[in-house]
């Protein structure tokens, strides 16, 4: 899998290229202040990235401020009319706020819990519910036998 974006002591950096200049360059993102950095090849925009964030975090130490961008947890999503509605009544069968069930999504995918956890809902009438349990006669109810 490749990826655009550098990682390095918590913080990400971009990765672009010049065809006009023949350089890769980038900037360290989710910053008030705007670092950047260039190589000739991979492994020196690596370097380069890396002692970007060390001249950044040497620099906000020396100037007494915080070097990451706050963030507010707040922030605006547009999912469509009908993604909105599912949304609002799956929050109401789970018992949840909307925000808890955006806030939960988004965790659990942030944290990669969404490739393990898969959540299935078959929506049924309450009279077809007890039909299928209470009602099925006995023939059509399924057996379970071990064999050896």
């Amino acid at each position: 899998m490749s990826t655009k974006i550098l990682e390095h002591n918590g913080f990400q950096g971009s990765l672009e290229f010049s065809l006009e200049n023949n350089i890769l360059y980038g900037k360290i993102l989710n910053i008030d202040d705007l670092v950047s950095y260039e190589a000739d090849d991979v492994n020196g925009l690596m370097s380069a990235f890396k002692e970007a964030i060390e001249d950044y975090l040497e620099t906000c130490n020396q100037l007494g401020v915080e070097p990451n961008r706050p963030f507010s947890g707040s922030f605006n999503i547009r999912i469509g009319k009908s993604l909105h509605r599912e949304a609002v009544k799956q929050a109401a069968r789970e018992g949840k706020s909307l925000n808890d069930l955006i806030k939960d999504a988004i965790d659990c995918h942030v944290n990669g819990r969404h490739q393990q956890i898969h959540h299935h809902y078959e929506e049924r009438r309450a009279y077809e519910a007890e039909y299928f349990i209470a009602e099925a006669p006995r023939a059509s109810r399924v057996t379970l036998r071990s064999v050896q």
